[in-house]
């Protein structure tokens, strides 16, 4: 498994308007360039992942319908934990 280096979660998170060219700053002056760098790809790929996250969640839900027409079951611990990501992503729930 590759090794990748982002923000420790005690960094403060400044999240501006669409439209703004600045998006997001992260402060915390203890940052390599890499981990800046690092920090601002997983940033500006979010949107990607989260659409991916949502498909993924809905396939799975999709799959558990066709298996459970045919007496079969699958755990729904996967697509509960992508749900509880997406809710925390798009700020459902809070």
């Amino acid at each position: 498994m590759d090794s990748y280096r982002f923000t420790p979660a005690q960094a403060h998170l400044e999240v501006y308007a669409s439209g703004v060219r600045c998006v997001a700053k992260v402060f915390n002056a203890d940052f390599t360039q890499a981990e800046k760098e690092a920090n601002a790809r997983l940033i500006a790929s979010a949107p990607d992942l989260l659409e991916a996250l949502k498909l993924a969640a809905n396939e799975i839900n999709d799959l558990n319908h066709v298996l459970h027409t045919n007496g079969e079951f699958v755990n729904h611990t996967i697509e509960r934990g992508f749900r509880r990501i997406i809710a925390k992503a798009t700020g459902e729930g809070s």
